[in-house]
């Protein structure tokens, strides 16, 4: 894929907005903003959605509150292919709406004509995190054709580790929380206890490589190299003699 001088600049910024002041609800601001230009499209959102309890956070441009009431109402309208799509590697983790719902078909339904008020016509999606019921996705709105093409999917595809890192340091910005899933907290909990990989595996029935790849995420998340530097930003007490 080519990319124009300009394109490449844009990603620079992008990739650059971990480091940002405005951490926004749920990203920073210049990644959105960034994305916005890069895709091309007439409006975009990040959202947190718990599809276990129905509700969602919403941070979005241009800047909206998302309606809760009327979003859940109609998500059912959404295909089960569409909002079952989890992160994987590159393109695995964007989808396009178009591929599960034709847009004559996404015409009728009620989220189109009662959410989104007959805007929207075309939708993507990628998707940097789920932990349980929770998906944190940001999703790409055009009102007019043309739909999002397979350049758009690719790009996202690259995108995506940087989406996910950024999500991740400004969740801990702005909550100060130490952001890992149940599972990383127990794998760290026996690193600061002073285990190998090997006996980690052992103790959880894993294999020691599977428990280096779950560390190399839990380093990503933390934005730490080391699993010294991962148990204290964790804020673990140091590996005790046993």
């Amino acid at each position: 894929m080519t990319l124009t001088e300009r394109e490449v600049h844009t990603l620079g910024r992008l990739i650059d907005a971990s480091a940002d002041d405005e951490p926004g609800l749920v990203i920073p601001w210049s990644t959105l903003r960034a994305l916005l230009d890069i895709v091309g499209c007439d409006s975009l959102s990040a959202l947190v959605l718990d599809l276990g309890k129905g509700t969602g956070l919403d941070q979005a441009i241009p800047e909206e509150v998302l309606d809760e009431a009327a979003f859940w109402a109609h998500f059912g309208d959404l295909p089960g292919r569409w909002t079952n799509v989890r992160p994987g590697l590159g393109t695995a983790s964007v989808a396009r709406l178009s591929d599960f719902l034709p847009v004559r078909a996404w015409r009728n339904t009620g989220l189109y004509s009662e959410y989104f008020s007959g805007t929207a016509e075309h939708v993507m999606k990628v998707l940097i995190h789920v932990d349980g019921p929770t998906v944190v996705e940001i999703a790409f709105f055009r009102d007019a054709d043309p739909d999002f093409s397979e350049r758009d999917r690719t790009l996202l595809g690259l995108l995506g580790p940087h989406l996910s890192r950024a999500f991740h340091a400004s969740n801990r910005r702005r909550t100060g929380a130490v952001d890992l899933t149940a599972r990383q907290s127990q794998l760290l909990q026996l690193v600061a206890s002073g285990y190998t990989n090997a006996q980690i595996g052992r103790r959880l029935g894993i294999s020691a490589n599977t428990v280096r790849k779950h560390l190399e995420n839990v380093f990503e998340r933390l934005d730490v190299h080391s699993r010294t530097a991962a148990v204290t930003r964790a804020g673990l007490p140091p590996a005790r003699t046993r």
